[in-house]
């Protein structure tokens, strides 16, 4: 079935949806992450800024990436979950499994 809606502004198809929505829970997850790390630093009596700013940072990295990833990329949503999987795994062991 035609439509008018050009190729390059077509829905994504299941697969990248579902693969897109993995990305963002691995980028939600580091964003998360980074958020805790730094209100850490924020708890301390004496915070440094400089590990704040570290954490702002990475953060604001991740929310950028997050932003940029199209869903009809199917190569830049897999680079994105193979790149940044495995860290999720590390700073959240049991929260992703294989069977994920």
């Amino acid at each position: 079935m035609a439509t008018d809606i050009p190729d390059e502004k077509a829905a994504p198809t299941l697969r990248e949806g579902v693969d897109y929505e993995v990305a963002e829970d691995v980028f939600g997850d580091l964003i998360g992450w980074c958020a805790a790390q730094a209100e850490a630093e924020s708890a301390k009596p004496d915070p440094d800024p400089a590990v704040l700013q570290k954490w702002e940072d990475q953060a604001t990295q991740y929310v950028a990436e997050r932003k940029a990833l199209d869903p009809r990329d199917r190569a830049a949503v897999a680079a994105a979950i193979a790149k940044y999987t495995p860290l999720v795994r590390q700073l959240y062991p049991g929260r992703w499994t294989d069977d994920d």
